[in-house]
């Protein structure tokens, strides 16, 4: 795969981050097509030998731009995918407590995203959001005089905002940013509204769909199989979303019996997370 890239020589835009990866490089994707041939990695693989497979399989000869998704559960991962194919750009999307018990704390999984800063090509670039949890990583950066873009916006903003940054790094001041992958909001037969962030959560969408939840009219539940991997931080994050969550008509966290005779026309319900298709059909079937 190493081979390949030094064949092709595509610009390479790796994206990471504990959230909102593989959104982010959707829309990405979606921005620069217009303008460049662009390959990007498939669904969410972002590992070593899925990216490797990717770049053997679609970079090839005429292919400008390759967008990958880098992820890991482990320092030393993402360094080794930035050796096989080394980024002019590098977006750091979020960081935050998903995963946090498989890195033993919040230092380790900021340095294994940081690996990917250190991965950079010479004279590479790095973009960080400051309103997502990168503070020490944009110092970090500063520290060793690597070249940083530094925006502000929170949420699904953020990831918006930073399409723009690394498009304008790429020399297009103007992109047209399309629907954000992942999440919709919709009408079931029946007249129930739902918002369907189903792709995937953790704590920081948790809490931006439920305040949006709260603004809509009607009765308004959840229905989620709660955030896993947060470790020793598990009962802590919960407990905030219990408290956030108390002053709506129903939540079900994980079982999911009695949806179907509760719910009515003029309700709205968030489906947050990963719940069973057949619950989450049953909703939208409602």
């Amino acid at each position: 795969a190493r081979k390949r890239i030094e064949e092709v020589k595509p610009k390479i835009i790796g994206i990471t981050g504990s959230y909102g990866k593989t959104s982010s490089k959707e829309l990405l994707t979606q921005a620069l097509e217009a303008r460049f041939k662009v390959v990007k990695t498939l669904k969410n693989e972002n590992t070593e030998i899925s990216i490797a497979r990717r770049i053997l399989t679609a970079v090839k000869p005429g292919v400008e731009i390759f967008v990958m998704e880098v992820g890991a559960y482990r320092r030393g991962e993402i360094a080794r995918v930035c050796r096989m194919a080394p980024p002019d750009i590098v977006w750091v999307t979020a960081i935050g407590n998903q995963h946090l018990d498989l890195y033993g704390g919040m230092d380790n999984l900021k340095r294994a995203k940081f690996e990917i800063v250190e991965g950079l090509k010479h004279g590479g670039v790095a973009v960080f959001n400051k309103t997502a949890g990168e503070e020490d990583l944009i110092g970090w950066a500063k520290d060793l005089d690597i070249k940083s873009v530094v925006y502000e916006a929170g949420g699904r903003e953020g990831n918006k905002k930073g399409v723009v940054e690394v498009a304008r790094l790429l020399g297009l001041p103007d992109v047209r940013i399309g629907a954000m992958p992942g999440f919709e909001i919709r009408e079931t037969p029946g007249g129930i509204k739902v918002i369907d962030s189903s792709y995937s959560t953790n704590q920081q969408t948790f809490e931006e769909d439920i305040e949006l939840l709260k603004k809509m009219p009607g009765r308004k539940f959840v229905v989620s199989p709660g955030i896993i991997e947060l470790g020793k931080e598990t009962e802590n994050v919960h407990k905030k979303l219990r408290e956030r969550m108390k002053d709506l008509d129903g939540v079900w966290m994980g079982e999911y019996h009695g949806i179907e005779k509760t719910l009515k026309s003029g309700d709205t319900v968030l489906i947050e997370g990963r719940v069973p298709s057949g619950t989450k059909n049953k909703i939208l079937s409602l």
